[in-house]
């Protein structure tokens, strides 16, 4: 779907050009076409596939006591390799919740397959630890990655810890690596991991590198697949709710989540997504909210200006009044 807003703003623009001669717009009709089979590989394929027919089987599935006859029963009814991932990344999803008691207290957690299915919960090991043995038991590729992800403001600039904080999963198909991340598609924590929210979202399967390296940054930079992105720069970015990473953000400036705050100086901040922006607020405390009005706005691009009163330590900003991105100001 995502590509069909893009294609859009460009045929918008075509046809505007109705009216100079036809050979010209003929040649504008030809590079819409071009552009949409140029998007549709930007986009991924797999990212932007519609999966309802094979989410809507994989959640009828029932655990028989036994991995094996389990990964079976999720992929045997599906002869394209994507659809068996697919299959087993929604069961994991639908039927694990996130353990946030396990979160705070390690000895609790359950990594090995049986254990976080006989509970129907986990941190991220368990979950990209079934999610590994579920593709492995229907002979599919799959490797668990260990990394860390940034998740909190406070992250931005500072540097990664000695240990790493999160687990995420990569699979392959013919020869190319695609990223996954069951953990964070089956649900959000909410107030400072205080509540969990078991609510599916596709939006970390398959995910686009650029946009999956936003908030992972693996221990293996193998894993990096062919995103040159150094560890400093992942340090560096801002802290991007789910919000941006499922409407495809792109040409995000400033890339750099630290701020310079100065006296009486605009913060300039632009970016395209591929979702209409209706409306555009900023906070410095997740308390007191400004809604904006000087931006500029353009097939999908938007351009943002805003002067702070006094000085703060961080910078939310927030689109369609959801949580999008945030920044940390420095003097």
């Amino acid at each position: 779907m995502k590509p069909f807003f893009m294609a859009y703003t460009i045929l918008n623009k075509c046809m505007k050009l109705v009216s100079m001669n036809h050979l010209v717009f003929l040649k504008f009709i030809v590079c819409f076409i071009l552009s949409i089979i140029t998007l549709k590989t930007q986009a991924n394929e797999f990212w932007d596939k519609d999966y309802s027919e094979v989410d809507k089987f994989a959640v009828t599935i029932k655990y028989k006591g036994n991995v094996k006859i389990l990964s079976a029963d999720l992929t045997s009814s599906f002869p394209d390799t994507i659809d068996k991932y697919r299959a087993i990344f929604r069961w994991v999803a639908k039927n694990i919740k996130y353990d946030l008691k396990a979160l705070k207290k390690p000895e609790l957690r359950k990594t090995k397959p049986e254990e976080v299915i006989k509970s129907k919960k986990a941190v991220c090991a368990g979950y990209a630890n079934l999610f590994y043995q579920l593709c492995i038991e229907s002979g599919l590729n799959c490797e668990v990655v260990n990394g860390w992800a940034k998740t909190v403001i406070s992250q931005i600039g500072k540097p990664l810890s000695a240990t790493t904080n999160h687990a995420w999963n990569v699979i392959k198909i013919s020869d190319t690596y695609y990223l996954c991340d069951v953990t964070w598609s089956a649900g959000q924590t909410k107030a400072n991991n205080s509540t969990y929210i078991h609510k599916f979202s596709g939006v970390y399967f398959c995910t686009p590198e650029n946009l999956f390296h936003y908030k992972h940054f693996p221990k293996d930079s193998k894993w990096l697949l062919n995103t040159p992105v150094t560890k400093q720069e992942f340090i560096n970015f801002p802290l991007l709710w789910r919000f941006p990473v499922d409407h495809n953000i792109s040409e995000l400036n400033p890339g750099n989540g630290i701020i310079k705050y100065g006296n009486n100086k605009d913060i300039q901040i632009s970016f395209h997504l591929d979702t209409i922006i209706s409306r555009v607020t900023i906070s410095s405390d997740l308390i007191h909210f400004q809604e904006l009005t000087n931006y500029v706005y353009q097939d999908g691009t938007i351009q943002i200006k805003y002067r702070p009163k006094s000085y703060s330590k961080y910078l939310y900003l927030y689109i369609n009044s959801t949580g999008f991105m945030g920044f940390v100001f420095r003097k």
